[in-house]
């Protein structure tokens, strides 16, 4: 969205041009078909590196769903910008976790800088 300003002062005018810029917020929306066993819910994991969710949960695979879930998709609504980022999804049943999905990386980007302000053109 633009806006323009105009200040005048005796003979001299001010045209100020300025451009009002929303911050975009990043997600990183997951979907995997379903496993074969009756009943399976899901973890997700986010890893800061390719392999980091191959182990247990560290500071570099983070759990992102608080209990398993039913559904076959999950949106990181908090992924790191500026950063590749490295997902699996793990089956639960029983109360065991099965082994990784494939891996998949996504790299969000930094949100534009804010633009400058108070540009003005003197006109003479």
């Amino acid at each position: 969205m633009r806006f323009f300003t105009r200040i005048c002062f005796l003979v001299f005018c001010f045209l100020s041009v300025g451009v009002l810029q929303a911050q975009t917020a990043h997600s990183v929306s997951l979907a995997w078909g379903a496993s074969p066993t009756v009943g399976a819910t899901y973890n997700v994991y986010r890893g800061t590196f390719s392999g980091a969710c191959a182990g247990p949960v560290t500071t570099t695979c983070v759990k992102l769903t608080g209990s398993p879930i039913t559904g076959l998709s999950y949106s990181d609504t908090t992924p790191p910008q500026g950063a590749t980022s490295f997902y699996v999804v793990r089956a639960v049943a029983g109360g065991v976790e099965s082994a990784n999905s494939n891996e998949v990386a996504a790299v969000v980007p930094l949100p534009s800088p804010a633009p400058p302000t108070g540009l003005i053109a003197k006109v003479n």
